[in-house]
């Protein structure tokens, strides 16, 4: 036992040279029989003969190399591997014979030296033994090794979906062990693909236990999105480790393995059925769009879809050298396939003169503000930088945008501006409210400008989900504020989506939100990605469990439920999954005094003025220091 863990253990190149040893011994063995057989006595070459057998070695060394025999090592074999090892035997017979009937033709003509003119039968009988014994050594190596040492440390593995993709899956594969399908259809229910069973759904959560199953696989590509939410739903309720198979276009040969399925995304696990609209190419069409915050989580989606819209010119604005880089090097990539000029500016919204001269340069049509500081614990440690960042970065790009008669203005804005408990939220809503001023006054209608309210936004940076990602990937525990939080949910593709789309058909002055379906608990969300990880949740009712939950308490400003609006009259738009709202504001003469007040009190460092000011500006804002 111990030296095959030791074999198994090897670098590769050695793995290599072993085989390459046990192949020469075999040809070498190979050629010995033959010579035998043709000969019928026990055959003792001499010095010309031992020619064959250089041969036999010289030839099928280089060949099986070239027909990757030696790409995959003996435990990665089994049947799959015999049609390799059939192609290159029969290529090297082919070589093998010409030279064996080239060489008998030769001793036929020339003066007899030798006891005996070499057979051409050798040149059949060889290739043929030597066929036999290269297949027999590849299946007799990955029984012994897959049987002996690794079978009881495979993963157990059921496939969903015994269709095309499916029935392609190596079944042998040595790193999993495939016991079975399951299918939806009855038609193929009890049925074999490569020797293994097609299973119904009905009898899953049998099968898991009979069969102990530790991993399913769903390979079915052309699975819609809405019915894969449905299906991941139902095995969110196993604990079990799910991976699903992205479309066929993503697959190397259009043959999936285990390296090409992908973990489960968060957002297959809402509840919620929307398919949006695609956007109005003949709205940007030849327009020069300007993104702040071009480098953060919605703003890059921003760029990525309209790089899709005919555009003449995008802008990208980000004061993080690195966000900024990544988000043009995909664009870049992604403008092989059009023609639109791009521009990286490595600058801040605080900068107005910066800001200024970009507007001057560029003259953009559309502009994209989502750039901000978003982070509520952050905020709270440094609402001057809040101040600083996201109402006068706010007030700079509005005042620019104007003043360069910019057709359209959007304020990408959050659901924590709706009756805020913290400073980040408070300083979203002024820089509404300095919108929603702005977009009222009758001689600046030149530029329409809106605001588009979502919440959490999956994946993007600060959400709760790559945080859960992280602690269950480092065995928990998973850490939740409250057990009763909720919590509104979309995608970064989908609020990017809505935030183009609003812009098509704005008029000034709008709230856009965007039909987000219900609200999850974030508790719900917990027990879900810990399940669907293939684990089990630690607590008092199951001591043996995985992952513990740990409730922390709100944090400073947190709310335990959000709101998309302040007032109740939103209604409908043209796209189907918009609402808007025309909610109250502040007069901008109004606003501006007391947002002089506020930024004095800002460079004083005063957090407790900087809490009286922005009271003053939203009468709704009741700031939450503490909740535990």
């Amino acid at each position: 036992m111990s030296f095959f863990n030791k074999l198994l253990k090897l670098e590769r190149n050695k793995k290599i040279l072993i085989v390459i040893i046990i192949d020469v011994i075999i040809s070498i063995f190979s050629t010995w029989i033959s010579f035998s057989v043709r000969l019928d006595t026990f055959h003792l070459p001499n010095r010309d003969e031992l020619t064959i057998y250089l041969l036999a070695i010289v030839l099928f060394i280089p060949i099986f190399f070239v027909f990757g025999l030696y790409s995959s090592i003996f435990r990665y074999g089994g049947i799959t591997s015999l049609p390799r090892v059939l192609y290159s035997c029969l290529f090297y017979a082919i070589l093998f014979f010409l030279i064996i009937l080239a060489i008998h033709k030769f001793d036929s003509s020339a003066s007899v030296e030798y006891t005996y003119i070499l057979p051409r039968s050798l040149g059949i009988l060889q290739p043929i033994l030597m066929l036999f014994f290269v297949s027999l050594s590849r299946i007799s190596a990955y029984i012994i090794i897959n049987t002996l040492f690794i079978s009881k440390n495979k993963k157990r593995y059921l496939i969903y979906g015994a269709g095309k993709a499916g029935a392609s899956f190596d079944v042998s594969n040595f790193d999993i062990n495939i016991l079975g399908f399951i299918d939806d259809d009855k038609n193929k229910i009890n049925k074999k693909i490569n020797g293994k069973n097609i299973f119904s759904f009905e009898n899953f959560e049998e099968l898991i236990k009979n069969l102990n199953i530790s991993n399913i696989l769903i390979a079915i590509p052309s699975l819609s999105f809405n019915k894969r939410r449905e299906l991941i739903s139902k095995l969110s309720k196993f604990n079990i480790d799910v991976k699903i198979l992205p479309s066929t276009t993503e697959l190397i040969d259009g043959i999936p393995n285990v390296g090409d399925f992908r973990s489960i995304d968060i957002d297959d696990l809402l509840d919620r059925k929307v398919n949006l609209e695609t956007e109005d190419h003949l709205f940007f069409q030849n327009k020069v769009v300007l993104v702040t915050g071009a480098g953060g989580s919605i703003g890059e989606e921003i760029c990525l879809q309209l790089m899709k819209l005919n555009l003449k010119k995008i802008i990208l604005i980000d004061n993080s050298e690195f966000n900024l880089y990544k988000i043009s090097n995909k664009i870049k990539r992604l403008n092989t396939n059009f023609d639109i000029k791009i521009y990286s500016k490595l600058t801040s919204i605080r900068n107005k003169l910066s800001l200024v001269k970009i507007f001057k340069e560029h003259c953009p049509d559309i502009v994209f503000h989502s750039a901000a500081y978003k982070h509520v614990p952050m905020i709270e440690d440094n609402p001057e930088e809040a101040i600083s960042n996201n109402i006068i970065g706010t007030k700079n790009v509005v005042e620019t945008a104007i003043s360069n008669n910019v057709k359209n203005f959007i304020l990408v804005s959050t659901d924590k501006a709706v009756r805020p408990t913290n400073i980040m939220g408070a300083s979203k809503r002024v820089a509404e409210l300095y919108v929603q001023a702005n977009a009222n006054i009758n001689d600046i209608k030149k530029t329409v400008l809106s605001i588009v309210r979502f919440g959490n936004v999956l994946d993007s940076s600060g959400s709760v989900v790559p945080l859960f990602r992280e602690q269950i990937s480092s065995g928990g525990p998973i850490t939740v504020t409250h057990k009763d939080i909720t919590r509104y949910f979309m995608t970064i593709p989908e609020a990017a989506r809505l935030v183009i789309q609003s812009s098509t058909i704005s008029t000034g002055g709008e709230v856009f939100v965007l039909d987000m379906g219900k609200p999850i608990k974030i508790l719900e969300l917990a027990y879900k990605m810990i399940r669907l990880s293939g684990l089990e949740v630690k607590n008092k009712e199951n001591p043996n469990g995985d992952i513990e939950i740990d409730y922390i308490g709100l944090r400073p400003g947190e709310k335990l439920y959000e709101e998309l609006l302040i007032s109740a009259d939103a209604k409908n738009t043209e796209r189907k999954y918009i609402f808007k709202a025309n909610e109250h504001f502040t007069k901008l003469d109004s606003l501006n005094k007391v947002l002089d007040e506020l930024l004095i009190q800002k460079n004083l460092d005063t957090k407790e003025m900087i809490l009286k000011n922005l009271k003053k500006i939203i009468p709704e804002f009741n700031h939450k220091a503490n909740d535990n």
